[in-house]
């Protein structure tokens, strides 16, 4: 009975300092009064790691970029949250968003509307009866992306989950291309892991 309320009380202690931190990313609501927003939430199903990359222009048009990453990392048989926040540095931010704009971020549908074109269609015969089969990809653990946008009056919220193994069977796919691209940009202009 001891060990069941030790096993209980570390669980609750480890779920109490980890939702301490996520509580701490920011949210959409506290930069949705910004001219301009770029605000994306990373989440690995397997919850080992959570990333909130933030980029937006407040209304005196200065540009501010965040990174929230926060870790759960098992070494030595011993639970360890890794967390931190980083500003970013970018040498002419006006540019990086006309780019992030070229990734038609504003466009993209949510994941619903593009599902038809997710994983591999094919006609079987099973006895003289034809029918379509679809096969997809599920992976566990893999990456979720939500992500807000707005410039101006334009805006779109959007949610890409499995992120890399629908890119990853659907490479042609033009939204997962996008975002992709989107991705990829960020990475490299931050030199970040999003």
């Amino acid at each position: 009975m001891k060990s069941v309320f030790v096993i209980i009380s570390v669980l609750f202690v480890n779920f109490i300092f980890c939702q301490s931190f996520y509580d701490k990313f920011p949210t959409v609501q506290e930069i949705e009064n910004n001219k301009k927003y770029l605000f994306i939430n990373r989440f690995t199903d397997g919850a080992d790691k959570q990333s909130v990359f933030v980029i937006y222009q407040d209304v005196k048009d200065e540009w501010v970029a965040k990174l929230y990453t926060h870790t759960f990392d098992v070494q030595n048989n011993e639970p360890k949250y890794l967390s931190k926040v980083g500003n970013l540095i970018h040498k002419d931010f006006g540019n990086l968003w006309l780019n992030i704009l070229m990734t038609d971020i504003e466009y993209l549908p949510t994941f619903d509307k593009i599902e038809y074109k997710i994983g591999v269609k094919k006609i079987i015969n099973n006895d003289g009866i034809y029918d379509i089969v679809k096969t997809v990809d599920f992976v566990d653990h893999d990456t979720c992306y939500t992500i807000n946008y707005k410039d101006g009056t334009k805006s779109n919220n959007i949610e890409y989950c499995d992120f890399n193994t629908n890119f990853k069977y659907n490479p042609n796919v033009d939204e997962l291309i996008s975002i992709q691209k989107l991705i990829k940009l960020l990475k490299e202009e931050f030199k970040i892991d999003l």
